[in-house]
């Protein structure tokens, strides 16, 4: 009997701390945009998301999820004074997400943004991003802006661009301060880019087996390029590839493009070498039927 208590008591002590770290997890409050306009008047019904960080003392509810929902056009400036934790902004079906303004001043936020369906993601002028940002951009628009995107994060925090399909044009980006672009399927296209020096740690990763492909649109200079390879700033599946001849180039007027150059799988290597055997025991055989 005592043990039967005690296992009811144990179970029920389970269920409720389960039931516990879910409601923990599930905490953050989700507020939906009800009109096109700036994220921080996006509204749950009650009460707007401007509001709730007035009373959270200008930071972000840890956990708050905004939802852009289909044809909006909203805009990230009000972001870039307020700090939070564990943000959420999902852009669904085709509305567009524009950043604006410089956050030059290092904030505590860790934001997620997910671009999906045929949404985009637009920059306004000069936008700098000093915070932990993650942007997943599963759309299949091509998002087109002459804004310049600047990595100027500090040493602990980083920007991470994960371009998984569709394509990003910007005017500018800039890379001296820690980020990366992941190119997992999607195309990345702008004018211009920075110069690197040795000890920057902005990157562009090409994932070999996706088929992503890196435009220049401006009149890039092919040293300028030779330089940003041979600091590191293009990777190919995490490794940095700082020789010229793991890259393909082609300019057409003054459009560049740039890929990684294929390599050869294990299989065509062995095909290659069978047909060099094969031709090497017919020239043989041949040799030896004319002795």
């Amino acid at each position: 009997m005592k043990i039967k208590r005690l296992t009811s008591t144990l179970g029920l002590a389970g269920y409720l701390l389960g039931f516990c770290l879910l409601a923990t997890q599930s905490s953050g409050a989700i507020y939906t945009l009800a009109a096109s306009g700036d994220i921080l008047s996006a509204s749950d019904g009650t009460t707007t998301l401007a509001d709730a960080i007035t009373a959270n003392a200008g930071t972000m509810p840890s956990g708050t999820t905004v939802v852009i929902p289909t044809g909006f056009a909203a805009t990230m400036q009000g972001f870039n004074g307020v700090d939070s934790t564990d943000t959420i902004i999902n852009v669904d079906g085709s509305s567009t997400l524009t950043a604006i303004g410089n956050n030059n001043a290092d904030r505590t936020q860790t934001v997620t943004i997910n671009i999906k369906d045929s949404a985009q993601y637009l920059l306004d002028s000069d936008h700098k991003v000093r915070a932990d940002l993650v942007l997943n951009y599963d759309s299949s628009a091509a998002s087109s802006s002459a804004g310049k995107l600047t990595f100027q994060s500090s040493t602990t925090q980083s920007t991470t661009i994960n371009l998984n399909s569709g394509s990003l044009i910007f005017g500018e980006i800039s890379l001296a301060k820690a980020g990366e672009f992941n190119l997992n399927g999607g195309d990345l296209s702008f004018a211009a880019i920075n110069t690197l020096t040795a000890s920057a740690p902005g990157f562009i990763d090409f994932n070999s087996a996706a088929g992503s492909v890196l435009t220049f649109t401006g009149a890039s200079a092919l040293t300028d390029l030779d330089v940003n390879i041979g600091f590191g700033m293009f990777q190919i599946d995490g490794v940095s590839q700082t020789s010229i001849a793991s890259w393909s180039r082609v300019l057409d007027g003054t459009t560049l493009t740039l890929t990684p150059t294929p390599v050869p799988e294990p299989s065509t290597y062995a095909l290659l070498l069978g047909l060099a055997a094969f031709g090497f025991l017919t020239f043989h055989r041949r040799s030896h039927r004319g002795c």
